[in-house]
């Protein structure tokens, strides 16, 4: 009788046998089941390896590029060109000793039973070479990122990439214009089917009701050029308004040579303020132009607009794609159109449209339905709503192949029916989040605006402005004929009074504007400097009360209510100038009448600058 521990080893000896036979059969079964004659095991070796071995000759081949034989190189090349040799070496030999493993076709159940058995026999061995095969693999991607972290290496990368990046905007701008023709042939083609299909409806509705009106042998408008202009014309007439450009032509012409900062970069002197020229070049969204009264917003805004730079900086913004710039300057003082949302988008509008007729059809597809199918020569009854006009706007920000830029001045004198702007915000804010376009806003530093535009690039007018409005007392007061013979005289106090306009005007510059002419009326009368001073300091340091020194002290006091009069009288004619651009005379005379007998009040000089 066996001792219990030999009889134990027998049990194992046995238990192993029965398992390493089990495997046998399994194998064999798998062999046999097999499409290219070897086991799962074998498959996943050879996969593994294959991949492995055709990396390491592709690195292979890169790293004997670079050697050239006689030429001493450093220990990190060296060891990644045998690391490469090694792993070919031994994938090869891996590669090799799987094919053993593989049955031929045809083979017989003895066969198959041997090639399991030598399987089965290999397993340690081809675990032990994998092995191997996988430190090899470790070792080779330390050395290349090693290598890659290196800042020569990954300079020579980047030099290389700046070296193509000419080849690489080429060919972006070349897909860029190959897609915006594809865009416009295929704006082309669908107008061109619509013209077809609206010819053809019309013309079954005429044979079925020949009373109704359509235009004669459906005639196809984009084959008339006259009557394709007809129509684009009879909608930017309708979008039109008399004041459309009153308020731009009214704002002053920038002094020469001020305001030219403003497409350089920001003076570390200077209050922090956000580089203009990257926004106009790259950036994207809205760029806020803030200021107090009378800093010079609107001149700094009709400079920017009529810039020959502002266009070029756009160029590298826009690319390959057409641009469009369009401008509005708000005015509470003038027409209702020169102060609502309503002018506000009309008037952009107008203006983009005049100068891309080509995109009426597109952005007014209901209005240009009814100009083309319409036999009168006259503009139809359009009357422009905000619902209208704001979907106008929409189809302008999903449009691809073109960019906008607008600038929009004095936001703080749009009159908003609630008394509140966050409305007109958050229409600038959505509008703006179009990649395709941009808006550059002005307006006083109101909290409603602050809130707004808080995480906007911005400026402050006033901050960034006395060394304009030193050249501009330096050329209309320092340039001056009689100050040359002043200065020689008393040459401390004709300095120290260019130096007081400034300092009183804390950024003011419409303030140092009306300052100028009454300092030049005073040379006029042959004033002395301590005359000038006089006046300077006589003189309110704020707009307001300059308005009303120059009111009340040059209107007397027995033609005051004359004035008022005449104030109340252009603003009711003002509001009345709808009807005169329609045409309606009878109407705008019982306009005047009724509005002057309704607002004229005798007592009302008191009130003369809330009329001004």
């Amino acid at each position: 009788m066996l001792d219990p521990l030999t009889a134990f080893s027998l049990a194992g000896t046995i238990v192993q046998f029965v398992d390493f036979s089990c495997k046998i059969f399994s194998t064999s079964r798998e062999l046999s089941q097999s499409s290219n004659g070897a086991s799962e095991e074998v498959n996943n070796h050879e996969v593994i390896t294959r991949d492995l071995l055709s990396l390491s000759e592709k690195l292979e081949a890169s790293v004997e590029e670079c050697f050239v034989d006689g030429v001493s190189y450093g220990g990190g090349d060296e060891a990644l060109k045998k690391l490469c040799e090694g792993c070919g070496s031994l994938s090869k030999k891996i590669l090799k000793r799987l094919d053993k493993l593989k049955i031929q076709d045809g083979a017989g159940k003895r066969e198959t039973l041997k090639q399991a058995i030598r399987t089965l026999w290999s397993h340690n061995e081809l675990s032990e070479i994998a092995a191997q095969l996988a430190g090899y693999q470790r070792q080779m991607e330390i050395h290349v990122l090693v290598a890659f972290n290196q800042s020569d290496f990954a300079n020579k990368i980047a030099a290389g990439l700046l070296e193509n990046r000419s080849v690489f905007d080429s060919a972006i701008d070349a897909q860029t214009l190959e897609i915006t023709a594809l865009h416009k042939d295929t704006r082309s083609l669908i107008i061109q089917e619509h013209e077809r299909t609206r010819i053809a409806v019309l013309t079954a509705v005429g044979k079925m009701s020949p009373g109704i009106v359509h235009p004669s042998n459906s005639e196809n408008i984009y084959q008339r050029p006259d009557l394709l202009q007809q129509a684009q014309d009879r909608i930017l007439h309708s979008l039109q308004f008399p004041s459309i450009s009153e308020r731009y032509e009214q704002v002053s012409h920038a002094h020469a040579a001020t305001f030219d900062w403003i497409f350089e970069n920001p003076n570390d002197e200077d209050r922090p303020w956000s580089n203009f020229s990257d926004w106009l070049q790259s950036g994207n969204g809205i760029y806020w132009i803030n200021g107090k009264a009378g800093s010079g917003k609107s001149t700094l805004m009709k400079y920017l607009y009529g810039h020959s730079r502002t266009i070029e900086l756009l160029k590298p913004w826009s690319g390959p794609l057409a641009l469009h710039v369009a401008a509005f300057f708000f005015w509470s003082s003038g027409t209702s159109e020169q102060k609502s949302l309503v002018g506000l988008l009309r008037s952009l509008l107008y203006e983009l449209l005049l100068k891309h007729k080509d995109l009426i059809s597109t952005v007014l597809p209901e209005q240009w339905m009814e100009e083309t199918i319409s036999s009168s020569d006259e503009p139809g009854d359009r009357r422009w709503n905000l619902d209208k006009l704001a979907k106008v706007f929409h189809r302008f920000r999903s449009l691809s192949g073109l960019k906008i830029c607008l600038f929009v001045d004095w936001l703080d004198e749009y009159e908003c029916p609630d008394k509140n702007h966050a409305n007109i915000t958050s229409f600038f804010a959505d509008l703006a989040k179009s990649p395709s376009i941009k808006i550059c806003l002005s307006s006083r530093p109101w909290l409603v605006f602050e809130d707004a535009f808080r995480s906007a690039p911005s400026l402050r007018l006033q901050d960034l402005t006395s060394r304009d409005i030193t050249r501009y007392v330096d050329d209309k007061i320092s340039g001056h004929e009689r100050m040359a013979d002043l200065r020689r005289i008393n040459p401390e106090d004709a300095e120290s009074l260019v130096q007081e306009i400034v300092a009183i005007a804390s950024g003011a510059f419409l303030w140092v504007m009306l300052v100028v002419k009454s300092l030049l009326n005073g040379f006029t009368n042959r004033d002395r400097i301590a005359d000038l001073l006089e006046r300077l300091r006589a003189l309110p340091p704020d707009l307001e009360g300059f308005y009303e020194h120059m009111l009340l002290n040059h209107i007397q006091p027995m033609y005051r209510d004359q004035a008022s009069h005449i104030f109340q009288i252009i603003s009711v004619l003002q509001s009345c100038w709808r009807w005169m651009w329609l045409g309606d005379f009878a109407t705008f005379g019982i306009e005047i009448i009724r509005r002057t007998r309704a607002t004229i009040r005798p007592d009302t000089h008191r009130s003369l600058l809330e009329q001004v």
